[in-house]
């Protein structure tokens, strides 16, 4: 074999040659996250929230909606229904220049054409889309509508810090009115799969503030029927929750997942007929945000479901519901709904025990105690509910 001046052979080199040649690896492809920035209050057109919209829905993954326009409090009024959000992105009315952070006040306002058009506000179909602090009022149809029309039930959509049904102040400037409410409900979900519903104030809705037929749905930290202070009645003109929905969580053992819901016209919270499983723990129902002033419901919860298996409190303090100065039952069980259990709960007491001043709030109502429906210490782990004394 031929050898080269050094000695060594060509076959050597060749092969040395070989492993120093770089390589061409063909790598997936990726887009960066793209950024719309809604720059004028315009309903339509470049620089729009309609147009970012828009520009969001030709890509697949998940964008981010952004707001800078001028400085301060803005609204946008719209004329027409927005496209329905078909890809993931997050909606951020906190980028807002003015926006506070440690004021929950939303400053960008989405106001529909009014309630004689039955126009949704904002329509989710994707996974993964989260609607954070903006003002959504004056639509004839709902405020935010999920999971109408997708072929798959949107999974881990986030719903924080808006105003929904009010106006931007979240109706605290001394007037319980404003007309400003959403000619639906407030939130409509109709399929999604793990939808989080945190920290808004949604009040003065025609119908109610959220009707939930998703799974595992969570409703932490909102006010429902009152304004954002928590003390002035603004009602939904129906229920403030809705359950259709299997394994819905209201409330928690903590006080930031404590849901206010009072005011209501009809029921504070109401498990409907193929609800079941649902936890309800932790809230204010019938009393305003401090826990002693009564902001009656007419029904504090009113448990309508055929199939049962729900928990009203728990066996932990922080898992206790205050359902007081309702109009009609603290708790009403019908249908002979089996397998409940409440526990823990103060009915007709206030937040520090004591008896409230007004109220019909009664522990039962037509078929309280249907198929083993537990109410106190029936067994041994199930604290007793406190009812206040007629």
């Amino acid at each position: 074999m031929r050898r080269s001046e050094n000695g060594t052979r060509n076959t050597d080199r060749r092969a040395s040659n070989r492993a120093c040649r770089p390589r061409v690896e063909v790598m997936e492809d990726r887009r960066l996250l793209a950024v719309f920035v809604v720059g004028n209050a315009n309903d339509g057109g470049p620089g729009s929230f309609r147009d970012a919209i828009d520009r969001a829905n030709l890509f697949p993954d998940r964008d981010v909606i952004e707001f800078q326009i001028d400085s301060g409090p803005q609204t946008i009024e719209l004329g027409s229904a927005l496209a329905p959000i078909n890809f993931p992105v997050l909606i951020a009315g906190s980028t807002q220049p003015g926006f506070d952070p440690t004021d929950p006040r939303p400053i960008v306002e989405i106001r529909g054409p009014g309630l004689d058009r039955r126009l949704d506000g904002l329509v989710i179909e994707a996974d993964d889309t989260e609607v954070r602090s903006l003002v959504i009022n004056n639509f004839g149809g709902n405020g935010i509508l999920v999971g109408a029309e997708s072929p798959a039930p949107p999974a881990n959509v986030v719903i924080v810090n808006n105003f929904i049904g009010t106006d931007p102040d979240g109706d605290d400037t001394g007037s319980d009115v404003t007309g400003l409410g959403n000619g639906g409900n407030g939130v409509e979900i109709r399929a999604a799969i793990g939808l989080r519903i945190e920290g808004n104030v949604i009040s003065g809705n025609f119908l109610s503030g959220v009707v939930d037929a998703g799974v595992e749905t969570l409703l932490i930290g909102n006010i429902i029927g009152l304004g954002v202070s928590g003390s002035i009645l603004v009602p939904n003109g129906q229920h403030g929750v809705v359950l259709n929905g299997p394994r819905a969580t209201v409330g928690g053992v903590t006080p930031e997942a404590r849901n206010v819901i009072s005011g209501n016209n009809q029921d504070g919270i109401q498990i409907g007929f193929n609800s079941n499983s649902n936890v309800v723990e932790g809230n204010f129902i019938g009393v305003n945000r401090n826990g002693r002033n009564l902001r009656g419901n007419g029904t504090g919860i009113h448990i309508i479901s055929t199939r049962g298996d729900n928990r009203i409190g728990g066996t932990t303090p922080g898992a206790r519901n205050v359902i007081s100065g309702n109009f009609g039952d603290g708790i009403s069980i019908e249908n002979s709904s089996p397998n409940n259990v409440i526990s823990g709960n103060y009915i007709g007491l206030n937040f520090d025990g004591a008896g409230t001043s007004s109220g019909c709030d009664r522990a039962s109502a037509k078929d309280f105690g249907g198929n083993r429906t537990i109410l106190g210490p029936r067994e041994p782990s199930v604290p007793m509910t406190t009812v206040r004394k007629a």
